[in-house]
């Protein structure tokens, strides 16, 4: 019961992770569009699109995956295993859910 509990917990906060995460890429893309409009100085290039829509996607998931480690000590010193592949599974997940609406608002 106590491993069921502490999975449900995990993937309760890997979801508001991803939706905050999702909200805060959603803001910060939409707000470089709107600046894009001004002008040359502001418009994008293809390494620019390639960061934002894949490289911050991909750092946010190792950050995740950061704090499933950590989630995973301090279960550990409660006497719950959790296993290393739920992390790694979530956070590929998440990493792919988060690229995946990066780049439908960067080239939609």
């Amino acid at each position: 019961m106590k491993q069921l509990s502490a999975y449900t917990i995990y993937f309760l906060l890997v979801i508001a992770a991803t939706a905050v995460a999702q909200f805060m890429l959603f803001i910060y893309i939409s707000s470089g569009q709107f600046r894009a409009a001004d002008g040359p100085p502001f418009d994008y290039t293809p390494t620019g699109m390639l960061i934002e829509s894949v490289a911050i996607p991909v750092g946010i998931a190792v950050l995740l995956y950061a704090a499933f480690l950590i989630y995973k000590k301090s279960a550990k010193h409660y006497n719950v295993h959790v296993s290393t592949s739920v992390g790694v599974i979530a956070t590929i997940i998440s990493g792919v859910y988060l690229i995946w609406h990066a780049v439908s608002y960067m080239f939609l």
